[in-house]
């Protein structure tokens, strides 16, 4: 499945509430990754909050299916990221050389 998961698929977000059983640093924590790297950080994502939802991530292939849901109201900062680049998603640091370089092969 993750094969079918190209760098310019659409990544949706959706937050839902953030219970306090999961700490007040739980949240912290995904707050940062929600509002420090999730938009501003990485190239095709959306975030779209949805009251009394569990935070969930899903992933959408270039035809705009559905391919995978993902819980991740229990996940840390550094495993969200690291889901963003296993799921292909560039880093707009990323994207931007990349544009850069094929400028120059032209």
């Amino acid at each position: 499945m993750r094969g079918s998961l190209l760098a310019l698929a659409l990544g949706l977000f959706v937050l839902g509430t953030i219970s306090p059983a999961s700490g007040s640093d739980g949240s912290v924590r995904f707050k940062k990754f929600l509002f420090e790297d999730f938009e501003k950080l990485y190239t095709h994502t959306e975030f779209k909050k949805v009251p009394g939802k569990s935070p969930v991530m899903t992933f959408y292939n270039e035809q705009g299916d559905l391919t995978e849901t993902l819980d991740i109201a229990e996940m840390k900062r550094d495993q969200l990221n690291q889901i963003m680049l296993e799921h292909g998603f560039q880093t707009k640091g990323q994207a931007k050389a990349k544009d850069a370089n094929a400028h120059d092969e032209v």
